[in-house]
């Protein structure tokens, strides 16, 4: 472990593992993961007060269902269908 100039703490090695009994709180403004980054065991995202939200510029890929809104996009139905090129309503 390094404490560089300018406050920086750089730790090179191989494998990094930390192991926490109760949590681990990262208090920054600013987060970057520059690698493929795999989350286990859920993920929560909390904008808190401000109107922040996750973004994502490439595409969002699931193996399951989403829900937004209480709305399944796997399950759910459109009211007000006609046949032919007619549009549906929205999902209800």
């Amino acid at each position: 472990m390094y404490l560089k100039r300018g406050r920086v703490v750089e730790v090179s090695t191989q494998h990094l593992v930390i192991n926490a009994t109760a949590d681990v709180m990262i208090n920054s403004p600013q987060v970057t993961i520059t690698g493929h980054t795999q989350i286990s065991n859920g993920l929560n995202v909390d904008a808190g007060t401000s109107s922040d939200c996750a973004t994502f510029t490439g595409t969002i890929k699931t193996t399951v269902d989403v829900i937004a809104d209480g709305k399944s996009l796997v399950h759910h139905v459109h009211g007000n269908v006609t046949t032919g090129a007619s549009q549906t309503g929205q999902p209800v």
